[in-house]
């Protein structure tokens, strides 16, 4: 005892673990800490194994010949027909090929207003035969106003392929019509070219 007052050391141990007091209310959780930098980054992972190889592409397609024409003509005003002279006319069709035409444009200049007793519409028939056969057909309606036009024309006929490379050749003929009466109006028709594509 000092001063007249009771020291620790004057308490056994238990008497002192008496004197403790209840145990307080559990204080509120603090607040959250500010978020830690970024550790290093890892090592990279070994590479993985090569994948199978893909299959083959198919061959392009790709133009074998271009047919064009070499004098525009006039579709004759009695419903014949006339021939488109092209330079050239002929191709040769590899063995195992597959062609496909025509793929093609023309440029026209349509019949004048006072055609087809100035009434209607007018056509124009287009026709590409193949060693002789007939091959492809169209028709391209006009207006009857004179005016110069450019148009595509074409359709996926094919030749199948030949066991040996085989030559062929081209003509075009063009006719005409009125739609709305029995007459067959002039077209004069130009720059007529088409192409033919290898499938395979």
């Amino acid at each position: 005892m000092i001063n007249g007052s009771l020291q620790k050391t004057d308490l056994s141990a238990k008497a002192v673990a008496a004197l403790k007091g209840k145990a307080g209310l559990r204080g509120a959780q603090g607040a959250a800490g500010p978020q830690g930098a970024a550790g290093p980054q890892g090592a990279t992972g070994p590479q993985g194994a090569q994948g199978t190889p893909g299959a083959a592409g198919l061959n392009g397609a790709a133009v074998v010949a271009r047919l064009r024409s070499s004098a525009s003509v006039d579709t004759p005003e009695n419903g014949s027909q006339v021939t488109v002279p092209l330079t050239p006319s002929t191709w040769t069709q590899a063995a195992g090929e597959v062609d496909l035409l025509p793929f093609g444009q023309l440029t026209y200049v349509a019949p004048a207003a006072d055609s087809c007793a100035a009434t209607g519409f007018a056509s124009l028939h287009v026709q590409v035969d193949v060693d002789g056969t007939s091959f492809f057909g169209t028709d391209l309606g006009s207006l009857l106003d004179g005016a110069t036009r450019t148009v595509r024309f074409g359709n996926a006929g094919f030749l199948f392929e030949p066991a040996a490379a085989s030559a062929h050749t081209a003509t075009v003929h063009v006719s005409s019509v009125c739609l709305s009466v029995a007459l067959y109006p002039k077209f004069t028709v130009s720059d007529l070219r088409f192409d033919v594509v290898r499938a395979s």
